[in-house]
């Protein structure tokens, strides 16, 4: 009973392979390099310390600031643009992000401006920070619209072999371009089975150019999309959130409390599968919330446990499902 219940998951979860016509696609994402540069790096940033006497009394705070750089080795100027609670929520932030730097700003070029958010929930030890804002993304924006191609032709071309003999797939190009007139850095990330569509791709990038660039480098993230048309090569539509955790592996030695009914459940997310190379893609639709923070960064974290040819189908594709109202508490099994 326990493997029909399994397979049926993943007949759910995978699509069925069904050739005819062929089309390439391409997405691409623009993080600015500020974003990109500032130390110290996201990882070990960690978050403002939560007031002692407000966490103690229950009392929550947010506070949104914006910080300012003029130089590349100089603290930022910060700026509070909103605040909720007493100062000592302001003052927590602003000895926090004293150390922050933003090394790839060009020595007399024009202040840098960067945007950051954080939540004081009573209920939470540390606060919850929302993700770093550039309000000057619209220019990187504007860079990465005028990247062509030597040759004119906006994709690569779905080698004829490769068609025949089936091979689909995403591939992700990380290319960071640093002069009008130079082919851009590339990095290439996909599935072993999908070495011959990186190939392509990579070579097709050598082609690219950026004519409008100025400033520091730029980085473009690509992902390239070589799929038969007609066939459900990824996630099938109408997943439930149960079905994802029932294929992640590892998930009988994992300690997990989360209660989604602190999070303003239900709630749409949609998860785009990157593993093993990347953390998984994880964005919110419709009202966010930074009380979700924690929660997104464990779908992050989530590998699925599949066959190699399913990952194969998967990898780079993104799935929409809604978080239901349900507690979660997991605990390591015992071994027997």
């Amino acid at each position: 009973m326990r493997r029909a219940w399994a397979g049926w998951v993943l007949g759910a979860v995978i699509g069925l392979l069904a050739p005819l016509h062929v089309r390439a696609q391409d997405r691409t994402t623009v993080p600015s390099p500020y974003q990109q540069c500032l130390t110290p790096a996201g990882a070990v940033r960690g978050d403002p310390e939560y007031p002692f006497y407000a966490f103690k009394t229950g009392q929550p705070g947010r506070v949104k600031v914006a910080l300012n750089f003029d130089s590349p080795t100089s603290r930022p100027q910060v700026e509070v643009l909103e605040k909720e609670g007493g100062t000592e929520f302001v003052d927590a932030v602003r000895e926090h992000v004293q150390v922050f730097r933003l090394p790839c700003l060009p020595a007399g070029a024009t202040p840098a401006r960067l945007l950051f958010e954080f939540v004081f929930q009573p209920d939470r030890r540390e606060p919850v920070r929302l993700e770093i804002q550039d309000p000057a993304r619209a220019k990187w924006e504007q860079l990465a619209a005028c990247i062509k191609h030597v040759s004119g032709v906006e994709k690569p071309d779905y080698p004829e072999l490769l068609r025949l003999r089936g091979i689909q797939g995403r591939v992700r190009a990380q290319m960071q371009f640093t002069a009008p007139d130079q082919p851009p850095r590339v990095q290439m990330l996909g599935r072993p089975a999908h070495k011959a569509l990186m190939a392509e791709v990579d070579d097709w990038a050598q082609g690219l150019r950026m004519p409008c660039h100025e400033g520091p480098p730029i980085e473009v993230h690509s992902w390239y999309v070589f799929i038969l048309e007609d066939s459900a090569y990824g996630f099938k539509p109408g997943l439930r959130f149960v079905d994802l955790l029932s294929l992640v592996n590892g998930i009988e030695r994992q300690t997990v409390n989360i209660d989604t009914t602190t999070l303003g459940c239900p709630f749409d997310l949609r998860l785009r599968y990157q593993q093993p190379d990347r953390k998984n893609a994880v964005a919110q639709l419709g009202n966010a919330q930074a009380s979700r923070r924690e929660f997104m960064a464990w779908l992050e974290s989530w590998q699925f446990k599949l066959s190699a040819k399913d990952l194969d189908r998967i990898y780079g594709d993104a799935v929409t499902f809604t978080v239901p109202c349900l507690k979660i508490n997991l605990t390591p099994k015992e071994s027997t």
